[in-house]
C-alpha cells in the first residue's frame, strides 16, 4: 500500500509524536514530488501532491501550512513570500550544500586563499556537470555563511548578489 493512500495521511494528527511523524513523511513527498519535476518551488495552495483522488482526499490550508513550516524548520525549505504561501525547497541544509561546494572549491585548486563568484560556483563552467549547476543563489549564499561561520571561507558582498565573492580559505 502507498503510503499516499492511507487516508489519515491528509489528517493533521493531534498526538505530537503522531504528527511529527506524519510531517516527516510528508516533507518526503514534497522533495520527491519536486525532483520528479524538477522544481524547487510549491505553492501550498496548488500544490498537486497534497491531493489524492483515488481516495479522494486533500491536505487542508493548516495541514498545508504545516507541511511549508516542517520544510523551513528542518533547513529544507524558505518561504518566498511574506504570506508564506510558496516555499522554496531544498533536498539538502544549506550546511550539506556547504560540504558540497567546499568539496568542489577543493577539487578546482580553489581552496587556499583563491576568489570567485556566486555565479561562478552555481553556473560557472566548473560546476556545469556537478550538482551545484543550477543552485538558487539565496540557497548557495545560505551554505557559503554556514562556511563562514566554520572559518572555511570569507564573504565578500556584492550587488547584485551573483557579483559577490567567495575566498575559500
Amino acid at each position: 500500500m502507498d503510503v499516499r493512500d492511507f487516508p489519515p495521511l491528509y489528517t493533521l494528527q493531534p498526538v505530537a509524536t503522531t504528527r511529527a511523524k506524519q510531517l516527516d513523511l510528508w516533507r518526503g513527498l514534497v522533495l520527491k514530488a519536486c525532483d520528479e519535476k524538477a522544481t524547487t518551488s510549491v505553492d501550498l495552495a496548488t500544490f498537486a501532491g497534497f491531493t489524492n483522488d483515488r481516495i479522494k482526499r486533500s491536505l487542508d490550508a493548516e495541514g498545508r501550512r504545516a507541511v511549508g513550516e516542517a520544510l523551513v524548520e528542518a533547513g529544507l525549505g524558505e518561504w518566498e513570500d511574506a504570506t508564506r504561501t510558496r516555499v522554496r525547497v531544498s533536498a539538502r541544509t544549506p550546511e550539506a550544500w556547504g560540504a558540497i561546494i567546499y568539496a568542489w572549491a577543493a577539487q578546482t585548486a580553489r581552496v587556499g586563499g583563491s576568489i570567485c563568484t556566486l555565479y561562478e560556483i552555481h553556473s560557472g563552467d566548473d560546476a556545469a556537470s556537478t550538482e551545484l549547476a543550477g543552485l538558487h543563489p539565496d540557497l548557495c549564499l545560505k551554505a557559503l555563511r554556514a562556511l563562514e561561520k566554520l572559518g572555511k571561507v570569507q564573504l565578500i558582498p556584492a550587488v547584485p548578489l551573483d557579483e559577490s565573492g567567495v575566498r575559500f580559505l
